[in-house]
């Protein structure tokens, strides 16, 4: 009995797996809210739908729609710096970690919101080298934000519901 015992042991201590990986830490939930959007830039305007998705660790998601079953625009930032833009309106798709000059005002709108998540409410204003952003925020939440590029003169408006 104690050799079979022994045996048992033994093969038990075996099957245990050796790679003692702890688990990824999960990715803060994303929280997705509803806007309605105006983008003026140089050559005309255009107005519609977005939805955006964001999380406190960095993650951000913005699709613009005009009643159409895919975005015209959909940007999205991640938390390593890394950024991508596809759509009609983008020409495509572009990603990477140095963002051309024509999509320069999204990871400012990325940042600006990112800012906002964590701000008191009322109207403050937030001024860098290549932006300003304004927002208003009541009861704890986003209502309205505007970022304006200092170099393109380019404007995003964003009214959230």
């Amino acid at each position: 009995m104690r050799p079979l015992l022994l045996c048992l042991l033994l093969a038990g201590c075996a099957a245990q797996p050796t790679d003692r990986t702890v688990p990824a830490v999960p990715a803060a939930p994303l929280e997705h809210s509803r806007a309605g959007f105006l983008w003026s830039r140089t050559g005309g305007s255009l107005a519609g739908d977005a939805d955006i998705a964001s999380a406190s660790d960095g993650r951000f998601v913005l699709r613009l729609t005009k009643n159409l079953p895919s975005p015209v625009l959909e940007f999205t930032a991640s938390p390593d710096g890394k950024f991508s833009v596809s759509g009609p309106l983008a020409g495509g798709r572009w990603s990477g970690g140095s963002i051309p000059a024509r999509f320069a005002v999204w990871p400012a709108l990325a940042g600006a919101w990112q800012w906002a998540r964590p701000a008191s409410d009322g109207r403050q204003e937030v001024h860098t080298a290549t932006y300003r952003a304004a927002m208003w925020k009541e009861s704890g939440k986003l209502r309205e934000i505007t970022v304006s590029s200092n170099d393109s003169g380019e404007v995003v408006r964003l009214i959230v519901r």
